[in-house]
């Protein structure tokens, strides 16, 4: 591996969680504050790979077994790290897509009075193409005149008749 591979990924991991981070900040409303948090331990993380990448390339030029032998030590326990971490995820997946679920439950409620939470609803179904949380029947009761209606953003096309939705669902498929 070439000796300037780990400061250069961990410079790699800093932009795409900065761009990951700048780009759905406007989403943590639905996924709750602990997805940010991971994305800002990530920019931490790359920060760390960087840095420590750097003195493993300075070691390596400057043949410094001390220094090497650190690098070494602290790869090692960050690749440990990194398994504990993703065995983590793993086994609370559940946990965490039933907290997105409560979120986004609790904020739809919130569609037709907040703007802002109306904004960031149309924002992720317009640009993810979906409807709801599950599906668009979770918009049943809580948008509309009749209380049966999907916001526009649920929409495929432009304008979808939000009167009978079912039928629209069935027929054209102008709902995502």
């Amino acid at each position: 591996m070439h000796i300037y591979a780990k400061p250069l990924s961990g410079l790699l991991l800093i932009v795409i969680s900065s761009l990951f981070l700048a780009n759905f900040y406007q989403y943590e409303d639905f996924t709750g504050a602990s997805e940010t948090i991971v994305i800002i331990a990530f920019i931490v993380i790359g920060a760390f790979f960087f840095v420590t990448g750097f003195f493993g390339c300075c070691g390596a030029l400057r043949e410094n077994y001390c220094m090497l032998f650190m690098y070494a030590t602290i790869i090692l326990s960050f690749c440990c790290s990194k398994i504990v971490a993703g065995v983590v995820g793993f086994v609370l997946r559940d946990e965490i897509s039933k907290q997105i679920d409560v979120n986004m439950g609790k904020l739809m409620k919130d569609y037709s009075t907040d703007n802002v939470t109306a904004l960031a609803f149309d924002d992720m179904q317009h640009e993810l193409k979906c409807c709801g949380t599950n599906n668009f029947t979770d918009w049943f009761g809580l948008y509309g005149p009749n209380n049966n209606s999907v916001p526009p953003s649920c929409c495929i096309k432009d304008t979808c008749d939000n009167t009978d939705v079912q039928k629209q669902r069935k027929k054209q498929r102008n709902i995502f």
